[in-house]
Formats: C-alpha cells, structure tokens, sequence
C-alpha cells in the first residue's frame, strides 16, 4: 500500500470570513464559505501521523538562499499591523530527537541524523495564512476550479506576509478543538487569524483579497521543478468574493478541518 495515496485527508474542511468594524466591532460582512484540502495535504499529515511533525527544511521568515539569490517573504504576527517574524519559534533539543524529518532542497529526505542543538524546526502542522488577489474571476466572480494540486495562490504581492497563527493558550487563543454531535469528543481543530484596521501602513490595506491558504512552515520542491512551496506547504485554499482591505475593517479568519 501506498501509504502518503491512502491517507485519508479531512473529511471537511470550511473558511469562514468576517468582517467587522474597527472601531466599533459591529458585523459587517459574514461568509461562512467553503475550502478545498489541496493534494499537499496528504504529505504534511503522512508526516505527522509517522510522528515526525518537524521538517529541518521550511521557512517562518527567515532569508531563503538555497534557490539562488537569497530572498525573505514576510511573516507578520496575527492581529498586528508592524511585528514582523524573522525566525522560527521551534529549535532542535535532544528531546526531540526521533521526531524530526532532516530535509534539505539537494538531497531531500534523509535518514541520518545531521540535526544540531538549536537548529531551527519547522512544522509539519499548520502554521499561518497567506492572502491574494487572484480569485475572481472576468465577472468578479469566485473561480472554481483551480487543481487540487495547485502549489499557490493565483496571485500574491512580494510584500504580501503569511499571517501567523497566534498559538497562545487562552481563552481567546486562535487554535480552537472542538467536537461535532457525530462523535462527541474533539475532531475538529479551528485556525484563525485577524487581518486587523487600524492602522496605517498594513501591507493589505487597498487590495481586494479574493483568496486564501493555510499553509505548514515546512517546505516541499515538487518534481521535476515546483519551488513554489519553499516558503510552506499549502494544506487548503480557498477563494471568495472580493473584500477591499482598508484601515476602517478587520477581516478574520476562521479555517476549520473536521477529521
């Protein structure tokens, strides 16, 4: 059996998107939406599933240089408008030993333990959000059909951040376990993060968002030339009506998978 073609991915998945009033907080704006769980998704949860839910080879802001010219896309933390995330928050200890991944973009996945005290970990879980403007179509309408094997968004900005999920433990954390009336106890986990008004300056301000993904900080090269996926795997994505960002506006949102 081909174990990664077998897994079986979320049963559903949902974006929801809200938009509400800066300053007021009043409902503005709710969708309760849809998503597509992406083909990658069977990859990150393979590894996770092994045990293995950190990969020596991603990106949670820092400078990526394997590719040529070194570059950096922005992580910027949820809800804020100028704290940018420059490194990951997870390092190797030797308590970690056995749950890592060692990966690298020559050699791809590898068996021998090269990874040192304090090296940088990326997740094989899902880690942030990042936002487009390529979902509408002529009539400024949702596409419908792009791939499930799609390893980005239509079309993103370079200053355009993946948001991070704030995964502070509290009772308004962003990582929400929950259960349906099928089985009574948790089987659902929701993601969010708040793209907040406010402020002057919030690198998507005066766009019209009109796409979503939720992405693992772990990177993935598909064959035979794919890099898209350097900065993160693409787990879900998804596409809705146009939502013009502006400083008056907070958009959160909700990404739900149900297992």
């Amino acid at each position: 059996m081909n174990f990664i073609e077998k897994m079986v991915l979320p049963k559903e998945g949902r974006l929801e998107v809200v938009v509400s009033d800066h300053k007021t907080g009043e409902l503005i704006y709710r969708d309760p939406g849809h998503n597509q769980i992406q083909d990658w998704a069977r990859h990150t949860l393979a590894y996770t599933s092994a045990g293995r839910p950190f990969c020596t080879w991603g990106n949670h802001g820092e400078v990526i240089e394997d590719l040529g010219a070194p570059y950096s896309v922005p992580h910027i933390a949820d809800g804020t408008d100028n704290t940018y995330i420059t490194s990951s928050p997870w390092e190797y200890s030797d308590a970690m030993e056995g749950l890592i991944q060692v990966r690298d973009f020559v050699n791809g996945d590898s068996i021998s333990p090269t990874t040192n005290l304090g090296d940088p970990l990326y997740p094989f879980f899902p880690t942030k959000m990042r936002f487009g403007i390529g979902g509408l179509d002529a009539d400024q309408n949702p596409i419908t059909d792009i791939p499930t094997f799609a390893t980005a968004l239509q079309n993103v900005q370079e200053d355009f951040p993946f948001v991070v999920i704030d995964r502070g433990r509290s009772t308004s954390g962003h990582i929400i376990l929950d259960s349906s009336n099928t089985l009574g106890v948790n089987h659902k986990v929701t993601y969010s993060v708040t793209l907040p008004g406010g402020a002057a300056g919030y690198p998507y301000d005066g766009y019209v968002l009109s796409e979503a993904g939720l992405f693992v900080d772990a990177a993935l090269f598909v064959p035979p030339g794919d890099a898209n996926m350097r900065s993160g795997t693409m787990m879900a994505y998804r596409t809705f009506y146009g939502i013009t960002k502006n400083p008056s506006i907070d958009v959160t949102f909700n990404w739900t998978l149900l297992f």
